[in-house]
């Protein structure tokens, strides 16, 4: 599947691990695949805790899909687990496909990943909406996704994308995301 996307121009592909039936091994699998096709890979996670994240950190994925994030707390927690210090408290594992089972040196590795890694959290919920301005403010967070599938359902319009309450969602001030923090 990488090898296909490169062919075909794609600089990047989601593994869907939310709604998705892939297993790590299988993760495991593509991600080596993709890195090795000189494809970035993305995992949409299926939630938020250390275990999941770490696990596919060191499988050697470019950076993660959060989804339903609906607070700046929840995104802190993502970069936390996913970032190494001092931006976050990944764990440090030396003999994964991440780092291609070499470390020559640790510091340069960790401030590299820590650099490369990206985040994008997937605003799905009235909540996010309202947060949305805290959320777009975490530092090392890349961007910031909609979800319409789900965002118009917690509207109470589901799939209506044309309907103006998701219209108005959608379409946040300038004023929401402007003053982003990027590292």
């Amino acid at each position: 599947m990488p090898v296909l996307f490169k062919s075909c121009g794609f600089d990047y592909f989601i593994v869907d691990c939310e709604h998705g039936y892939y297993d790590y091994g299988a993760v495991a699998t593509l991600a080596v695949v993709s890195k090795k096709s000189g494809i970035q890979m993305f995992v949409r996670i299926p939630s938020i805790s250390r275990e999941c994240i770490l696990k596919y950190m060191d499988m050697g994925v470019v950076g993660l899909l959060v989804p339903m994030v609906s607070t700046s707390e929840e995104i802190k927690r993502v970069v936390e687990y996913s970032k190494y210090e001092p931006l976050g408290k990944r764990g440090i594992s030396t003999k994964r496909a991440h780092n291609d089972y070499l470390c020559k040196d640790m510091k340069v590795y960790m401030d590299t990943a820590n650099e490369e890694t990206m985040i994008f959290a997937q605003i799905e919920t009235r909540e996010g909406l309202r947060n949305i301005k805290r959320i777009a403010e975490t530092k090392s967070l890349d961007g910031l996704i909609v979800g319409p599938n789900e965002l118009s359902s917690d509207l109470g319009i589901p799939m209506q994308y044309k309907n103006e309450l998701f219209k108005d969602a959608v379409d946040l001030p300038k004023s929401a995301y402007e003053n982003c923090v990027h590292d």
